[in-house]
């Protein structure tokens, strides 16, 4: 669409299956997209024209594209995920089981993860990411999500946090160092995602 007047701009107008992730790069000249067989495509948007296809893993649910628009960080069937879009290469993967959600600084060297744990109640994990290694990082208590109270319904990170809603219109920012602070508190809002750009 035409972020002016609303309306379908005349690129892409060829269908070409189930895209379940879409990329733009920062001319907006290309675009990038994952569809669910494996197969990531780079396009020139105006012309329409394939650039290239690139086989990857199947199934994924990607999530961010890295500032150098090298890796994808996405959720796999075990866990986390990194794969490198020129190429489809797995470059790192984690095993998180009941994995809800991910989501990973701009620069790609955070990850954050919502997931299930022993105790039933989500619980929220930090990884780093660095020169193909996702290792995670053990922070007993320094994520307690105790104070909200609601179901966790979206995540988003910054360099040096991860923001968490919940379905009672409580967001809680959660510093790498530091303790966590609430933003919102409100029984109207029901956040579905949660958008973060740079540090508070």
């Amino acid at each position: 669409l035409d972020a002016r007047t609303g309306y379908a701009a005349p690129y892409l107008r060829q269908g070409f299956g189930i895209v379940s992730f879409v990329a733009f790069s920062r001319t907006e000249r290309n675009l990038m997209t994952y569809q669910p067989s494996g197969t990531i495509s780079f396009w020139e948007l105006r012309t329409g024209e394939k650039i290239k296809d690139v086989e990857t893993i199947p199934d994924l649910s990607p999530r961010r594209i890295t500032e150098d628009l090298a890796t994808m960080l996405a959720r796999s069937q075990s866990g986390l995920a990194v794969v490198d879009v020129n190429t489809g290469a797995l470059l790192a993967e984690q095993r998180q089981s009941d994995l809800l959600t991910i989501d990973a600084s701009p620069d790609g060297s955070r990850v954050f993860a919502l997931a299930g744990s022993s105790s039933g109640r989500t619980a929220l994990s930090q990884w780093t990411y660095w020169a193909g290694s996702l290792a995670r990082v053990e922070a007993p208590g320094a994520f307690d999500l105790a104070r909200m109270t609601g179901s966790l319904t979206a995540l988003a990170a910054a360099e040096s946090a991860a923001y968490v809603g919940d379905d009672r219109g409580t967001i809680v920012v959660f510093p790498v160092y530091g303790n966590p602070s609430e933003l919102s508190r409100s029984n109207l809002a029901q956040p579905t995602a949660v958008t973060a750009w740079g540090d508070r």
